[in-house]
């Protein structure tokens, strides 16, 4: 029988952010005079320069770690849960969860565990009210393995940002602060007429035990979207992909354009060989190399131009529009040479 080793979660805290402090120039540990208790004097060990104890000063140690996450750093917060998210709560709403910011806060010594502490230490409210900030991401890990999974995501994933739509059926399933920001640039009546605004997507998919069609993420940090990106292609049975630099498109992988192109050539009485396809990034590959003429984008990815026979212009010069009238003029002048012909 395999040896069982009993590993405190905070253990494994202290370590990953040691690990991480090589792996992430800017990511900084802050603690409010706990490291020895917290073990985010790994960190410390190791990259003391990144190191910030903010002394008995919780609140004042959100404020810190806001002010890094503002300044592009990517701060671990660490005390005990009941000064984390009890005394510091004012801080954590208004200066972290209210502006959406960056912070990852590590809690250590929840509930009644911490017996010798005392009843004051005893911290069982702290999930439910870190559960009340809206974009408040609660991870509560089990064990050594989850607890060290757990750290890299936070590391990994910036929630500032990154704003998500989720597809189900002929309805976008997204939070208040999502729809904020597609709201800043998607003005079109179809996003406003399917979207369904909801407090927690995730919650809502299972009450209502529905399916997602297709995942839709944006952000303007594309180190973040290479991060999650490296991330989500390895959970089996899903496809990722981006139809621009800002995002990235989660699907089934049997989902692409050439085979819905497919469908639709069948369906109006013709094929793939008399059609042509326009595209610009990479959710068009399919499309593109399953037609007869794939035209690229005056702004797509030289990705895209390697497969297509000819260039249009760019989205902003109307791109599309010169496309189907050089095609309409190609048709006509062959006509007329047929006709001329006496074909």
């Amino acid at each position: 029988m395999a040896e069982v080793k009993k590993i405190a979660t905070r253990e494994s805290y202290g370590a990953t952010l040691a690990e991480l402090s090589t792996e992430y120039p800017n990511l900084v540990v802050l603690d409010a005079d706990l490291a020895g208790a917290t073990k985010t004097a790994s960190f410390k060990k190791v990259c003391p320069e990144r190191f910030i104890d903010c002394g008995i000063a919780e609140g004042n140690m959100m404020g810190v770690a806001a002010g890094l996450a503002a300044a592009g750093m990517i701060p671990f917060a660490s005390s005990f849960a009941m000064f984390a998210a009890g005394r510091a709560f004012v801080q954590v709403r208004n200066s972290i969860g209210y502006p959406h910011l960056n912070v990852k806060i590590g809690a250590t010594h929840a509930g009644i565990s911490v017996g010798e502490d005392g009843a004051t230490h005893q911290c069982c409210e702290d999930i439910a009210l870190m559960r009340s900030i809206p974009g408040m991401v609660v991870i509560n890990p089990a064990d050594d393995v989850e607890a060290r999974a757990a750290v890299r995501a936070a590391a990994a994933v910036e929630r500032i940002g990154m704003i998500a739509m989720i597809y189900v059926g002929e309805t976008l399933l997204i939070t208040p602060y999502d729809d904020l920001g597609f709201g800043s640039y998607k003005t079109n009546e179809g996003y406003l007429t399917s979207k369904k605004v909801v407090p927690s997507v995730a919650e809502y998919i299972a009450d209502h035990h529905l399916s997602v069609d297709k995942i839709f993420v944006r952000s303007q940090d594309s180190v973040t979207l290479l991060r999650t990106r490296a991330i989500l292609e390895q959970i089996p049975g899903i496809r990722v992909m981006s139809s621009a630099a800002d995002n990235l498109e989660v699907i089934t992988p049997a989902a692409d354009k050439g085979t819905a192109l497919g469908m639709l050539c069948r369906d109006i009485g013709t094929d793939l060989d008399h059609a042509a396809a326009i595209g610009d990034s990479e959710n068009d590959f399919e499309m593109l190399r399953a037609v007869a003429l794939p035209i690229a984008m005056g702004n797509a990815s030289s990705e895209v131009k390697a497969l297509c026979r000819w260039e249009t212009d760019t989205n902003a010069e109307d791109g599309v529009a010169h496309a189907i009238d050089r095609i309409l003029a190609h048709n006509k002048a062959c006509d007329e040479q047929a006709e001329n012909s006496g074909i």
